[in-house]
């Protein structure tokens, strides 16, 4: 589309060797010049009476507001000089004196200028020229015409012209300077090179060829209003986008302008995710906070961690997963593997309190160096650290305040007990998660015991008293004691013991003497497990066992 962009321009300048025609002003009472002209510096006079000529007259000339001069002369030895006040003398022969008032100051002519923009360019310039008496227009390059107008107004397209001339119906010339620089023959080109062009940098060089009489500039697209231009033509771009390069016509002032998307800087360090881990601790997370760690029962704990990098992507071979105790290398781990952008590692560091950390740089070096690993548990993002504590709790120590006695591998007691174990997660040279709970059961009745929530607690000693139990028909208690830890490890110990408070019973006739020999008859019904206390003598008795109801023992007298 065609665009017009005016410029209107006045220029002032003085006839050098011009036509010109004075309106006089008289001091006599009779007008006899109907009109004064200048030409070549000398006066040519239009009389009110055609029949009058200048040579019915003699002349002087002298400068205004001075005293009349004595010496006349004819009117063609009259000279007068440019941009002066004049005061013209005519004497009749009669010696009347008549005077005219005149100047010689030419008056300023006008250029107006009207540059034609297409395509970025100015193609033309429609000249208009007001000069008074004008008949034709030469239009001049340095001292050679380049064209010849009869009108006031035509148009040049030649940006080295430099002057018009107005000529009069005498041959009379008036020039004027004119600069016509602002037209363009050919449109500027802009041409740049960016490096690199391929691949990814943390900035990209970019250069724009020198063009005549321009200055350069480049910004955003969306700051293309403040470019500022300025002699500089090499620029280091270091955040992607779209930027306008531009050159300015420091003659015209016509901008021209280039888009180029740069979407290969990266200095940007890879963003690292919230990891998630292949198991959850047994405990919830108020009481992870008051461990001050996520304990876990596992052998290897898989730990996936989402790393991206939208420009020149993760360098693989440099993400290390790191574990650190007391801020010194436990172990480092490379990926496992990777799926759908994250990072899969595998740890297998056991029974050390350990906190993760994260090393990994992009395809550039980008570095995001041993950052504190965020994972999340039950909703919850942490950073503590973690224990893979595979060391199950023990339960130590069994007491019973009465005595036992092992009948048939069985444990009898006599009268009601109190049983106390010690339940303890300690290892020696590890760490344990500690315990987190105790449960008991007594012939399927279930018991938990107290354990301290507020800290961690290593070992505990644990009572059962029997007599708060009902025993099973054959006086059997089945004591069942669950102890898990902190990491759900699981410990399980059962015992058996048996209560037997009833005396055995002799038959109603507990003995038979037959053929010299004592059979003894006695029963519990208890269990079919009894002993028998004999004795020959009266004072040294003597055991025997027998696994019948009855215990049947043949007595030699």
């Amino acid at each position: 589309m065609k665009k017009v962009l005016k410029i209107w321009l006045v220029i002032a300048m003085m006839l050098s060797i011009g036509y010109q025609s004075i309106f006089s002003s008289y001091a006599t009472q009779t007008e006899k010049i109907k009109s004064l002209q200048v030409v070549d510096h000398q006066l040519k006079l239009i009389f009110v009476d055609s029949t009058m000529s200048s040579d019915d007259f003699t002349f002087a000339i002298g400068e205004k507001d001075s005293t009349e001069p004595t010496t006349y002369d004819t009117l063609a030895n009259q000279y007068v000089e440019n941009e002066k006040n004049y005061t013209l003398y005519m004497k009749a022969s009669d010696g009347t004196v008549e005077t005219y008032d005149f100047d010689t100051i030419a008056p300023k002519p006008q250029i107006t200028k009207e540059f034609a923009l297409e395509n970025d360019i100015y193609t033309k310039a429609t000249i208009h020229v007001e000069a008074e008496d004008a008949i034709s227009f030469k239009v001049m390059k340095d001292s050679n015409i380049v064209a010849e107008f009869d009108k006031s107004t035509f148009e040049v397209t030649d940006p080295k012209v430099n002057k018009i001339i107005a000529v009069d119906q005498f041959g009379n010339q008036t020039s004027i300077d004119i600069n016509l620089s602002a037209i363009h023959t050919t449109k500027d080109v802009l041409e740049m090179t960016m490096s690199p062009t391929t691949g990814y940098s943390k900035s990209v060089k970019a250069s724009i060829k020198e063009v005549k009489d321009c200055v350069y500039g480049f910004a955003l697209k969306e700051n293309v209003k403040d470019i500022h231009f300025d002699s500089t033509r090499e620029f280091e771009i270091t955040v992607n986008g779209t930027y306008v390069f531009a050159i300015k016509n420091t003659k015209t002032d016509i901008v021209t302008k280039v888009e180029e998307n740069i979407t290969n800087i990266d200095r940007e360090e890879p963003i690292v995710g919230v990891a998630t881990l292949s198991s959850t601790p047994s405990i919830d997370n108020e009481n992870i906070n008051k461990l001050g760690y996520a304990p876990f029962h596992e052998n290897v704990l898989q730990v996936k961690v989402p790393i991206t990098d939208s420009i020149s992507g993760i360098d693989a071979a440099n993400t290390k997963l790191i574990l650190k105790k007391n801020d010194k290398i436990v172990k480092t781990y490379d990926m496992f593997s990777m799926e759908k952008g994250q990072f899969i590692f595998h740890i297998d560091v056991k029974d050390e309190l350990v906190s993760m950390y994260l090393s990994t740089q992009d395809n550039l070096g980008n570095l995001v160096k041993e950052e504190k690993l965020k994972y999340q548990i039950n909703s919850k993002v942490m950073t503590s650290p973690i224990l893979l504590d595979t060391n199950v709790p023990t339960i130590t120590n069994e007491q019973i305040n009465v005595d036992v006695k092992t009948i048939d591998k069985k444990d009898w007691i006599r009268k009601n007990a109190t049983l106390t174990y010690s339940v303890s997660d300690i290892v020696e040279k590890t760490t344990c998660s500690g315990i987190q709970s105790i449960q008991t059961k007594v012939n399927g009745v279930e018991k938990t015991v107290d354990v301290k929530t507020d800290k961690k607690v290593e070992n505990q000693t644990i009572s059962i008293q029997t007599d708060n139990y009902k025993a099973n028909n054959d006086g059997s208690f089945e004591i069942t004691i669950i102890v898990v830890d902190n990491a759900g490890n699981e410990t399980t110990f059962t015992r058996n013991i048996y209560l037997d408070i009833i005396a055995p019973a002799f038959a109603s006739k507990p003995y038979v003497i037959e053929d010299g020999k004592i059979t003894l008859y006695a029963s519990d019904n208890v269990d079919d497990s009894s002993e028998l206390l004999y004795s020959n003598d009266g004072v040294n008795f003597q055991t025997s066992h027998q696994s019948s109801l009855q215990i049947m023992k043949l007595i030699h007298l």
